[in-house]
C-alpha cells in the first residue's frame, strides 16, 4: 500500500510504501504527516499542499522568500522553554520516578547555569 508524504508545512514531497502492522496484519503503519488519498497533479510553477483534510494546488511564489536565522536570544529562549517543558513533564510522573527525575533535573539546571556562564565568558 502507498501513502503520500508531506513535510511539516503540509507540502507534498513524495509517495512512500507502507509496512503492515506486525500486531494486526490487516492494518498498515502510516507515518506521521502521510495520507492515503492521492494528491492532485500540479502544473509547472505549482505545488501541492495538504490543507486539513484536503489537498490543494498552489502557485509557487513569484518573489523570493527570505528566511532570517533566529537570534541568539530566540535560541536561548527556545532552549529554556524546552528545559521547562521537560521539567513540567517530569513533575507529572509517578512518585517512584521523581527521585531519579530530580537528579536529572539537577543536571539539566546545571547545564542551564553553565550555558549562561559560558555566554557571559565566565567559563
Amino acid at each position: 500500500m502507498i501513502a503520500y508524504q508531506t513535510d511539516k508545512t503540509g507540502v507534498f514531497v513524495g509517495a512512500v510504501y507502507l509496512d503492515r502492522d506486525p500486531l494486526e496484519q490487516d492494518k498498515w503503519l502510516i507515518p506521521a504527516d502521510a495520507f492515503t488519498d492521492a494528491p492532485p497533479s500540479a502544473l509547472d510553477k505549482q505545488f501541492v499542499r495538504r490543507n486539513g483534510k484536503v489537498w490543494v494546488v498552489e502557485d509557487l511564489p513569484t518573489e523570493p522568500v527570505l528566511l532570517t536565522p533566529p537570534t541568539q536570544a530566540e535560541l536561548d529562549a527556545a532552549y529554556v522553554k524546552r528545559l521547562d517543558d521537560i521539567n513540567e513533564r517530569v513533575m507529572d510522573t509517578d512518585l517512584a520516578l521523581k527521585a531519579f527525575a530530580l537528579i536529572v533535573l539537577d543536571e539539566i539546571n546545571g547545564l542551564r547555569t553553565n550555558a549562561g556562564l559560558a555566554e557571559r565568558g565566565a567559563l
